[in-house]
């Protein structure tokens, strides 16, 4: 990589302070060309104004961090329902994915915790999907860091497969089996 045109040194901590006024920005520009929008093709802004920060790519915006903390991802706008810290998408767009990837043997999730201890206050709840296995190409969801659901790769369906009660479907006809119980249907 070449990128020691500008160095700053010193044995210790060190750093740039880029310093503007209250009410305008600060800015890094990654640029190609000396007219348009390639002198700020890729660029770093904070805006003193209200204390966002956004990261283009392309000369267009991409990421935007604003001042309390929520996150966008292709787009500016916040919403404003304020527990939404990370929001993905565009309202313009017809469709928006979020991509877990992971290898062919992986498992790939969400969690959702309470607490950052290595215990069960960190995946109170989740969303699961193993690629291999003993439930290769399977779905799990869990609450109370129980598992609850599970589809498996041929779509069967089990319901509370940790306990004693359980609930399966299976793909490959229309059986529904109940067993356990506490087990019960309403249709």
């Amino acid at each position: 990589v070449n990128a020691d045109n500008l160095t700053i040194a010193d044995s210790g901590h060190a750093g740039i302070t880029i310093r503007a006024g209250s009410t305008s920005q600060s800015a890094i520009y990654m640029s190609d060309g000396t007219s348009g929008a390639a002198e700020y093709a890729g660029n770093i802004i904070y805006d003193h104004d209200d204390n966002h920060l956004r990261f283009a790519t392309n000369a267009t915006e991409r990421v935007r961090i604003h001042s309390t903390g929520v996150v966008n991802i292709g787009d500016s706008t916040a919403s404003a329902l304020a527990d939404r810290l990370l929001q993905i998408g565009k309202t313009d767009r017809s469709a928006t994915y979020v991509e877990f990837r992971t290898s062919t043997t992986g498992t790939g999730g969400v969690v959702f915790s309470d607490g950052t201890a290595n215990d069960s206050t960190g995946y109170r709840g989740t969303i699961e999907y193993s690629h291999g296995g003993s439930y290769a190409d399977s779905m799990f969801f869990k609450t109370a860091a129980t598992e609850r659901l599970r589809i498996l790769g041929n779509g069967a369906v089990v319901i509370n497969a940790a306990g004693t009660d359980k609930v399966e479907g299976h793909a490959d006809g229309d059986e529904l089996t109940l067993s356990g119980t506490r087990c019960g249907m309403t249709i």
